[in-house]
């Protein structure tokens, strides 16, 4: 559109960059995909107990590289526990396919964990925003008094049009396993942004607590 090669990043303020997408990529890139391995940088994707993930296994991403952290200033604890094997520990659930591309699935302290199954968020968000009637959506746990959590979804429906609850719901039973399936989904306005331009996911919480 703007007549220059455009490249997607992904990296954090203490890791950068560590997947990249490079315009003029020969393989086909996965849908969702972020990219492969940048140059220079190094990725362990484990399990909770630290052991390595399979290929197609999603897990925890260990990085390193010329551009991660020493250290945090004046927060010895902090960074204990974000660096180990001197890698940094990024908190987010990636997973590797056979050709070497990179998903990111959702921040680990996001996770749902529904009668022990883990459901991403992230994941469940990327289906509801496939409908073509839905602009933006995201994701809540809330507490489920047999299941331990259960999803919660808040959608932004496009201007003009509308869906159903239910339509939504086999919407992403078509593409997700059944117990993915947020069987209560809230339609609003917009979702509430927190100070960093992200959605306020503790704001939205506390509306799915209050209805």
């Amino acid at each position: 559109m703007l007549g220059k090669p455009l490249s997607n990043y992904y990296g954090l303020s203490e890791a950068f960059p560590i997947f990249a997408q490079y315009a003029g990529e020969t393989a086909a890139v996965p849908a969702g995909a972020t990219g492969r391995l940048a140059p220079g940088a190094r990725v362990e994707i484990r399990r909770p107990d630290g052991s390595l993930c399979t290929i197609g296994e999603a897990g925890e991403a260990y990085v390193s590289g010329p551009a991660v952290m020493k250290r945090y200033n004046k927060d010895p604890e902090l960074t204990t526990a974000a660096l180990h094997d001197g890698l940094f520990r990024t908190g987010d659930i990636v997973v590797q396919d056979a050709q070497g591309f990179f998903t990111i699935k959702g921040r680990l302290k996001e996770i749902i964990i529904r009668g022990g199954h883990n459901i991403s968020p992230a994941e469940l968000e990327q289906t509801l925003v496939s409908h073509p009637a839905v602009a933006d959506a995201a994701v809540v746990g809330m507490p489920d008094p047999v299941f331990g959590e259960k999803p919660v979804a808040f959608v932004v429906c496009r201007p003009g049009l509308k869906v159903q609850a239910e339509d939504l719901m086999a919407h992403t039973e078509a593409q997700l396993s059944d117990y993915k399936v947020p069987r209560t989904i809230h339609f609003v306005q917009e979702l509430p942004l927190g100070k960093t331009g992200k959605v306020d996911k503790r704001a939205l919480q506390e509306i799915a607590a209050g209805c």
